[in-house]
C-alpha cells in the first residue's frame, strides 16, 4: 500500500476524504503519515489510507469541539503563559488509553506522567490516538518540558509513538523512564529514542536492566547533556559491571550535576574508584544517594577520602548491607556543608555496636559542626539487653558535646529506658538538639509499668517533653499536658499512639490543652474502638487548633469506632491550619465520603491529602469526585489503588490538575511573570489560602513573609490597574478633551478606589 500524502493544509490526495476540521488545525504532513504507517503496522493492512486518515479527522474533530485544535501554537513565553494551563481536559481525555495525563508542573510548565487507573482494555485505535497526542504535544508545545513514562505506558504504546515523541521534544528538560526491572524492548536499545536529546537538565532510568549496548546510548545521553544535567537517577537497574563502567565514565563529565542517585547492587573493584572520582568531580553536588551499591570498608575507604574535602554536599543518603562504614564517618568529621545525613541497615544488630564503628559514628556526632538532621534507620543501634543502654550510652555522650545537631531519628530502633534517660541527662547540656524520637517494646523493659511510670517523671523534670518523642502511656498525658500548655516545652510532633489504651479522662485534658496550642505541627492517632468523650475531644482541638499542619488518622471502621473520621471529617470543615491529612482505614462507609465530600466543598486549608482504604467501591469515588468538583485548593490526592477508569476517577484527577493549574498561574501573576487577565483571576481565586503563600515562597526563595507581601503588592496591582489587567484597555486610558474631569485624568487612589467593589471575573471576556 502506497504511504498517504497529506499537502499543507491537510487534504488527502486520491481520496474524497477531507479533514473534518478547520485546515488551521491541521497537523503536519510528516505526523500524519508517520501515524498512518504506525497504524497499518498494528492493523496488518487490513484498512485503506483512507479510513486511517479518518481516524485523525476524529482527533481533530473532538478537540475543535472544545476550542483547541493541533495547530494551535504554544503561546508560552514573552510573559504570557501557554492556553494549554487552563485547557488540558480535552488532552486529557485523549492520553487517558494510555494511562498517561498532562499537568502543571510548575509556573509556565506542563508534565506528561503516568496516572494510576485501571485499564479497560482499550482497543489499538484508543492507544494509537493517545500516543499521536503524546508525540503531538511534545512537538508543538514547548511548555511540555517533562516527561515521566513507566513500565506500563512503555510497553503498551506503540514504537514509532515513543521514537517520533521523544525526537521531536527538542525543549524536553526532565526525563523519567521507569519499568519493572525487565529488560526494555528492543527499540530503545538501538539508541534511536535517546540520540536527539540535547537539552535535558534531569535524566532518571530505573528498574530496567541495562545491557551494555544500552548502556553505550545511556552514555552517549550523559555526555551530550553534561554541560547543564543536573539530576542523575539509576535505581534498581540490572547491569554488569562492564555496563556500570561505562555509565560511570561518562559521569565523570557531568560537572554541573547538583543531585546524583546511584542504587545498584555489587559496584567492584576499578568502579568503586570510578564512582569516587565521579563525587570528586561534581563540586556543584547537593545530594548523593548511594544504596547497596557498596560493601567492604576498603571500598568505603575510597568514598570517604572523595568526601573528605567536598565543600557543597548538603543530603547524603546511605542504605548498606552491613555497617561498615568507618571510614566514611571519620571522613565526615571534618566536613562544614553536609547538613542531613540518612542512614539504612540491613544487618543485624552485631555489626555496628562492634567496636570501633559504633565509635567512629560517636565521634562523627561528637565532631561534627555542620550537621542538623541525621536518621538512623534499622540499623538497631541499640539492641535489648545491656549492650542496647551502653550503646545508647556512647551516643548519648556525643550528643552531649555537639552544638549544632537538631532533630536525631531513632525511631525504627528498640531503645530501652536506661538509653533514653542518658539521652534526657545529654540534653540538659546541650540546647541546640530539638528532637530525639524513640521507639521501644514493652517486652524490653523487666518492671514495665513501674519503670514507665518513673521514665514520664523524668521527661517532665528535665523539661525534655518537648525534644523528647517517645510512645505515649498514661504516665505521660499529666506532665505532657502541663509541657503543652508551655510555649517553651511543648512538643512540635504529637504522637498518640492508640488512643483506646490511654486513660480518658487524661486524655480528654490534655485535648482541651491542644486547642490552645501553638507549637504541635504534626498530630497522629490511631483507634480501633469508637469512643464519644475521646473523639468529641479530639474534634473541639481540631477545630481549634491554629497550629497543626498534619494531621495523620489510622482507625479500623470495620469495627465500632467507625464514627470517628466522620467526626474528624466534620472538625476539618472549620479547622484553618491543616494542610496535610493522611488517613488509613480498612474498610470504608457511604457515610463518611458523604462528610468527606462536604468538607472539600468548605475547607480552604488542606492541599495534601492520602486517603488509604483497603476498598474504595464507584459510589465511594463518585462520592469524592462530587466534593472535589467545589474545591480549589487540592493540589495531591493520593488513593493508595488502582482506580477504575470511568468518569468519577477522571472528574476527580481533572480537579486535582485544575487546582494545580490554578495554583501555579496565581503564583505567575505574583511574581509579576503573567499579569493576564486569567492568571489574574487565578491569584483572585486562591488569595487567601496559606497554599498560595508557600506557593510563591517554593519558586521566588522568598520566605513567607516576604510572599505574603508579595501577594499585598499583587492585590495593589490589580486595584490600579484594573482595566489593563481586564483586558479593558491595551495600554493606558485616553480620554477625549473636555471640561469635565475625564477618567484619564484619575489618580492610582481612584481607581484603586473603584475597583475595590470589582473582581477581575466581573469583566467577562469580549465586553
Amino acid at each position: 500500500m502506497a504511504p498517504l500524502k497529506v499537502d499543507s493544509l491537510g487534504h488527502c490526495d486520491g481520496s474524497e476524504a477531507a479533514m473534518e476540521s478547520d485546515s488551521q488545525h491541521a497537523p503536519a504532513a510528516e505526523t500524519v503519515n508517520t501515524y498512518a504507517a504506525d497504524q497499518r503496522t498494528q492493523n496488518s493492512g487490513a484498512w485503506d489510507s483512507c479510513y486511517i486518515y479518518s481516524r485523525i479527522g476524529e482527533i481533530l474533530k473532538f478537540l475543535a469541539s472544545k476550542g483547541v485544535g493541533l495547530g494551535d501554537a504554544c503561546t508560552d513565553g514573552a510573559g504570557r503563559t501557554c492556553w494549554l494551563c487552563w485547557n488540558t481536559t480535552p488532552w486529557n481525555r485523549l492520553l487517558a488509553p494510555l494511562s498517561l495525563e498532562l499537568v502543571v508542573s510548575g509556573p509556565g510548565e506542563h508534565c506528561l506522567r503516568p496516572i494510576d487507573v485501571g485499564s479497560r482494555n482499550n482497543d489499538t485505535n484508543a492507544r494509537c490516538d493517545g500516543a499521536f497526542v503524546f508525540a503531538w504535544l511534545l512537538k508543538q508545545h514547548r511548555c511540555v518540558k517533562t516527561v515521566h513514562l513507566e513500565s506500563d505506558v512503555l510497553f503498551r504504546m506503540p514504537r514509532y509513538w515513543l521514537k517520533l515523541a521523544l525526537n521531536s521534544s527538542a525543549n524536553l528538560r526532565h526525563l523519567k523512564l521507569v519499568g519493572d526491572g525487565w529488560k526494555l524492548k528492543n527499540f530503545l536499545e538501538t539508541c534511536e529514542l535517546l540520540e536527539s536529546l540535547v537539552a535535558l537538565e534531569s535524566f532518571e532510568f530505573c528498574k530496567l536492566k541495562v545491557t551494555p549496548v544500552l548502556a553505550s546510548s545511556i552514555a552517549a545521553l550523559l555526555r551530550r547533556n553534561k554541560g547543564h544535567l543536573v539530576k542523575v537517577n539509576f535505581a534498581n537497574n540490572p547491569m554488569s559491571q562492564r555496563s556500570m563502567a561505562t555509565l560511570l565514565s561518562a559521569l565523570i563529565g557531568c560537572r554541573a550535576l547538583t543531585e546524583l542517585s546511584f542504587m545498584c547492587y555489587g559496584l567492584k573493584g576499578r568502579n568503586v574508584k570510578t564512582m569516587a572520582r565521579v563525587v570528586r568531580a561534581a563540586r556543584q553536588l547537593k545530594q548523593l544517594s548511594l544504596h547497596w551499591s557498596l560493601g567492604s570498608e576498603s571500598q568505603w575507604g575510597s568514598i570517604g577520602a572523595a568526601l573528605k574535602d567536598h565543600t557543597s554536599l548538603e543530603e547524603l543518603s546511605l542504605r548498606v548491607e552491613e555497617a561498615r562504614l568507618g571510614p566514611v564517618f571519620e571522613a565526615l568529621e571534618t566536613n562544614t556543608t553536609l547538613r542531613h545525613l540518612y542512614l539504612q541497615f540491613n544487618c543485624r544488630f552485631r555489626y555496628l555496636c562492634r567496636p570501633p564503628r559504633l565509635s567512629s559514628l560517636a565521634n562523627l556526632l561528637c565532631r561534627n559542626r555542620g550537621l542538623r538532621h541525621v536518621v538512623l534507620r534499622y540499623c538497631t543501634v541499640c539492641g535489648n539487653g545491656t549492650v542496647c543502654d551502653n550503646s545508647a550510652q556512647q551516643l548519648a555522650d556525643a550528643i552531649m558535646k555537639n552544638s549544632t545537631l537538631e532533630t536525631l531519628d531513632l525511631s525504627t530502633n528498640s531503645v530501652g529506658i536506661q538509653g533514653i534517660s542518658a539521652f534526657c541527662a545529654a540534653l540538659r547540656k546541650n540546647k541546640t538538639l530539638k528532637t530525639v524520637s524513640f521507639s521501644y517494646h514493652p517486652s524490653y523493659l523487666p518492671d514495665g509499668e513501674d519503670r514507665r511510670r518513673g521514665l514520664a517523671r523524668l521527661l517532665y523534670e528535665s523539661g525534655c517533653y518537648g525534644r523528647i518523642v517517645v510512645p505515649m502511656a498514661d504516665p505521660d498525658l499529666p506532665p505532657l499536658t502541663v509541657a503543652l500548655a508551655l510555649a517553651s516545652q511543648s512538643p512540635t510532633k504529637l504522637s498518640l499512639g492508640n488512643i483506646n489504651k490511654l486513660s480518658s479522662t487524661l486524655l480528654c485534658e490534655l485535648f482541651d490543652v491542644l486547642a490552645s496550642n501553638t507549637e504541635v505541627k504534626i498530630l497522629q492517632v490511631e483507634a480501633d474502638v469508637y469512643e464519644a468523650d475521646k473523639a468529641d475531644a479530639l474534634c473541639r482541638a481540631l477545630a481549634a487548633n491554629q497550629s497543626i499542619k498534619r494531621l495523620e488518622v489510622r482507625v479500623d471502621i470495620g469495627g465500632p469506632c467507625k464514627f470517628l473520621i466522620e467526626d474528624i471529617a466534620k472538625a476539618l470543615i472549620v479547622n484553618t491550619s491543616v494542610t496535610d491529612l493522611i488517613i488509613r482505614a480498612y474498610h470504608t462507609r457511604l457515610v463518611f465520603f458523604e462528610a468527606f465530600a462536604r468538607m472539600l466543598t468548605q475547607n480552604k486549608t488542606l492541599t495534601t491529602i492520602s486517603l488509604r482504604c483497603k476498598v474504595l467501591g464507584s459510589k465511594h469515588l463518585e462520592i469524592l469526585s462530587q466534593g472535589m468538583l467545589q474545591n480549589r485548593v487540592v493540589t495531591s490526592f493520593a488513593i493508595d489503588q488502582v482506580l477504575p477508569r470511568n468518569r468519577a476517577a477522571f472528574r476527580l484527577h481533572e480537579a486535582v490538575r485544575r487546582n494545580t493549574a490554578l495554583l501555579n498561574m496565581a503564583a505567575l501573576f505574583v511574581l509579576q511573570a503573567d499579569v493576564t487577565k486569567r492568571c489574574a483571576q487565578a491569584f483572585e481565586t486562591l488569595r487567601w489560602t496559606s497554599s498560595l503563600v508557600s506557593q510563591v515562597a517554593k519558586v521566588s526563595g522568598q520566605s513567607e513573609q516576604e510572599a505574603a507581601a508579595a501577594l499585598d503588592a499583587a492585590d495593589g496591582f490589580i486595584r490600579s490597574r484594573f482595566l489593563f489587567v481586564t483586558g479593558v484597555v491595551r495600554e493606558a486610558v485616553r480620554c477625549h478633551p473636555g471640561s469635565a474631569t475625564q477618567a484619564d485624568s484619575l489618580n492610582d487612589y481612584c481607581w484603586q478606589a473603584i475597583a475595590e467593589y470589582l473582581k477581575v471575573s466581573d469583566v467577562r471576556d469580549g465586553q
